[in-house]
This record gives structure tokens, sequence and C-alpha cells, in this order.
């Protein structure tokens, strides 16, 4: 389960930056499938029932990763929304416009390396972890459901405070 691939594009065509470390004809893939992408903000499209290509567009710049089927989503867009705010807090929007092809795959070509070893090994082994644990017996399912539990309360609590936060008074 890993992040293989990930592409920051401007405009649809021109490729500001790119990292992999594997070989394969995905590259071409992803091109064809960034200029399909020009009507959508955010989505994940299958590719021969083995990866999933995520993408965000904002700003007319497309940041997209491409991860093995089995990745878990949320990962994948918190990854591409911390490479979106890294990369838009490193350079400035006249920068990014007026960048030609590949201008920031030296300087961001690295910080995308590290971003993707981090996610392909930290973020997925907290859920892997657990799994673990649970089948070796080292915690039990009423635990893992109780945590679970706790997580979704949170999340209602954090949903309850937007609502009140954007509650407009009656008139």
């Amino acid at each position: 389960m890993s992040i293989i691939y990930t592409i920051i594009c401007r405009d649809h065509d021109k490729v500001l930056c790119e990292y992999t470390d594997y070989h394969g004809n995905f590259e071409q893939i992803t091109r064809s499938l960034i200029k399909r992408t020009k009507s959508y903000a955010k989505a994940s499209i299958v590719y021969d029932d083995n990866y999933l290509f995520h993408f965000i567009t904002e700003n007319n710049t497309t940041y997209l990763c491409m991860s093995e089927v089995n990745y878990r989503y949320e990962s994948a867009f918190q990854f591409l929304s911390v490479i979106r705010e890294l990369f838009e807090s490193t350079y400035a929007k006249e920068k990014i416009e007026a960048a030609y092809a590949y201008s920031f795959n030296k300087e961001f070509g690295q910080t995308l390396q590290q971003k993707m070893i981090f996610y392909n090994s930290h973020v997925e082994s907290a859920a892997i972890n657990q799994v673990d644990r649970f089948r070796r017996g080292d915690i039990s399912a009423r635990e893992v459901l109780l945590k679970a539990e706790d997580l979704m309360v949170m999340k209602e609590e954090k949903m309850d405070l937007i609502v009140k936060r954007f509650d407009l008074p009656d008139t």
C-alpha cells in the first residue's frame, strides 16, 4: 500500500514538478488524465483495477498522486493537501504562473520524495499496527470498537461546533 507517483501541473498540461521511484507508463497515463480533469476540483480515478489517481485542482494548479488501489483515500488526499500547502507557501503565485516546465523539479522534487516516504511508511503503519495488534490478541475487538466510537463522538462534537459557529441569528 503506497503512493507511487506524484506530479504538480499548471494549466492541465505544464508539468512543474514530479517524483517517483518506479518505472512504468503511468507518466503518460497521468498526462492524459490531467487533461480530462478540468471540470473537477477533487476526485479519484480507478485505473486498471490496481491503481488510483487522486487529484486536487486549485488556482489552476493540479496536484495528483498515483497509489495502489488499497491505499486509503483519506491518506492520499491528506498527502495532496500537505503538498499543495507546502508548494504554495514556498513559491509565490507569480512565480508559479511564470514557471517553465519542470522549473521546480530540482528544488521541490526532494520535498515530494520526503513526503511520499513519510506517507508510505508512517500514515498507514498506525492502521496496520492496530490490525496486527488485534490479530495477535494484544487488543480486543471491544477496544477497537470503543476507540472508533470515541473518534466518531469527537467528529460529531467538532461538527456541532462548526454548525454553531456558522449559525446565523434569526431575523
